[in-house]
């Protein structure tokens, strides 16, 4: 908590990632929290879309982009959705300073 803290001291952050427990403390510090929430069909799309582009070399990944690497996306994915409503609740805590991002029409209604 102590190293949250001196980021938080230091300025503006942004922080991205999945969900985890110890992420609690980054919630309740942040003056937003946005939620990139879009449809399942459209995750799975885009996540065998991005394994393929780093497979060419198109997108850079800090990872090997194996089939290991796409499988486990996936269910990291399934398990965000069965933990779905758990999550959810979490954020209700914060609901005044979420913003849930469903498709790109929603970004563009934030201009």
């Amino acid at each position: 908590m102590e190293v949250i803290r001196e980021i938080d001291a230091k300025g503006t952050w942004i922080f991205e990632g999945t969900d985890r427990d110890s992420y609690q403390s980054l919630y309740a510090i942040a003056d937003k929290i946005i939620f990139l929430d879009p449809p399942l069909w459209k995750r799975k799309i885009r996540i065998m879309t991005r394994f393929i582009k780093q497979k060419l070399g198109i997108e850079r990944c800090h990872y090997k982009p194996n089939l290991s690497m796409l499988r486990r996306m996936y269910i990291w994915t399934r398990e965000f959705e069965q933990n779905r409503e758990h999550f959810e609740s979490k954020l209700q805590r914060y609901d005044e300073k979420v913003i849930r991002l469903r498709d790109t029409k929603d970004i563009l209604l934030l201009r």
